[in-house]
């Protein structure tokens, strides 16, 4: 570790990053001061479960990241119900509390996540909502009653989740998506078709091509104008992503895209703030900007940042990957599948499926529907860089363990041996 370490280490944002971030610390053997600032008066706990299981089953409390006694004997201060308000100075830096206190840390980890994108002009009310916190999923829990009409607005994993579950409570649901085709997340439309078909079989309908223009509450019913129609529900859900969090950052002139940048050391362009998670966009060595909103992701980005923060090398993030579930089974893409330039599409007898994205012959990305095996065979292939056998990709009779592969930076080198000309 370095020998000009932070004192005082200040992590706003009490979320999954967040929590990571504290625990990296003292794994790390970090002596210094550590604040875990959160805005929601509960410590860390996991979102994932909160457009799935809390609505569908009973939940006295959320799944925590730590057990309560974790914090105070890892000589981490919780500061929670307490909002990050204003923050000023550097190195070191003085943060304002929603309570009126004051706090300074040497170093500040952004770990703020983001808050639900609302649609113009339409606010949270009894009957419309949005989901991103605990109170947020009771709330939403106690309107899916049996035969309630249900319109979720968006079709990205969490209005897909939040339609699937309130399916399996009873409601009649509407799955509402503003663009042509539903499911942005997937590239591959035979995999939109397969998931298609699980919400049909569930009995929710799907209206597409249907950008929302108003929401209106008339005699105790919602009125949906979306595309030129008209939907009536009891409940509205709008599920149409996240806006990063990312006004602390600006207040002291850190630059922000889409997220605030960070480098590969989670690094912002203010010394001794760093941002990791949700809220962070990273450059890449080739400039290009990516901001991850996924679970393993916002873990292992905390831990990294830590490292960081300590004058450490960061640890390489695995693979990006996620998961949801839904009516047609457990969707997970792995790697960049937006990267990719071929797809090849692979039917398992089981019923699974997984499209494997490829870009000039080098695996970049996976999406499968129960497909767990292969999901995990090509993560490992991209972390390799590796070039699959596409006529044994495609053949369920070979097994995925066994498709043959060759090592794209090999493949390169050998191209470049056989073009070079002889001596």
């Amino acid at each position: 570790m370095s020998t000009s370490q932070p004192k005082t280490i200040a992590i706003v944002g009490a979320s999954l990053a967040g929590a990571r971030a504290a625990e990296a610390l003292r794994l790390k053997g970090y002596e210094g001061r550590v604040l875990l600032i959160g805005e929601e008066a509960v410590r860390p706990y996991e979102r994932p479960p909160l457009s799935k299981e809390v609505l569908t089953e009973e939940a006295a409390e959320p799944q925590w990241v730590h057990p309560k006694a974790y914090y105070e004997e890892a000589g981490i201060e919780l500061l929670l119900g307490r909002k990050v308000v204003g923050l000023g100075g550097g190195e070191p830096f003085t943060l304002e509390l929603s309570d009126g206190d004051t706090v300074e840390a040497d170093a500040v980890l952004l770990t703020t996540g983001g808050s639900p994108r609302h649609l113009p002009g339409i606010a949270r009310s009894e009957r419309v909502h949005y989901l991103r916190d605990w109170n947020d999923a009771l709330s939403l829990k106690s309107a899916l009653t049996p035969s309630a009409r249900v319109a979720v607005i968006g079709t990205g994993f969490i209005g897909a989740e939040v339609a699937g579950s309130a399916a399996k409570m009873g409601c009649s649901v509407s799955l509402v998506e503003a663009q042509d085709e539903p499911f942005p997340a997937i590239r591959s439309a035979a995999l939109r078709r397969h998931i298609l078909d699980g919400f049909e079989t569930a009995g929710v309908s799907l209206l597409t091509s249907s950008p929302v223009q108003s929401v209106t509450d008339q005699d105790e019913r919602l009125v949906i104008e979306a595309g030129g129609k008209t939907i009536e529900a009891d409940v509205a859900v709008i599920g149409v992503g996240i806006v990063p969090a990312t006004e602390l950052a600006e207040a002291v002139g850190a630059e922000t895209d889409g997220g605030v940048l960070v480098d590969g050391r989670y690094r912002t362009s203010v010394p001794g703030l760093y941002a990791a998670g949700d809220v962070a966009t990273h450059i890449g060595r080739d400039g290009s900007r990516l901001r991850v909103e996924h679970w393993r992701s916002a873990q292992e980005q905390g831990a990294a940042a830590a490292a960081a923060i300590l004058g450490e090398e960061p640890p390489e993030l695995s693979t990006p990957w996620c998961w949801s579930d839904q009516p047609a089974g457990r969707v997970e893409i792995a790697g960049d599948p937006s990267a990719g330039d071929t797809e090849v599409l692979r039917r398992e007898s089981d019923g699974s499926l997984c499209v494997f994205h490829l870009a000039q012959g080098r695996i970049v990305g996976a999406t499968g529907v129960d497909a767990r095996r292969q999901i995990r065979t090509a993560s490992k292939w991209i972390g390799k860089g590796s070039c699959p056998d596409t006529a044994a990709l495609a053949d369920p009779e070979v097994p995925i363990n066994k498709v043959p592969v060759h090592d794209h930076r090999a493949a390169l080198t050998g191209a470049e041996e056989r073009h070079a000309p002889n001596g």
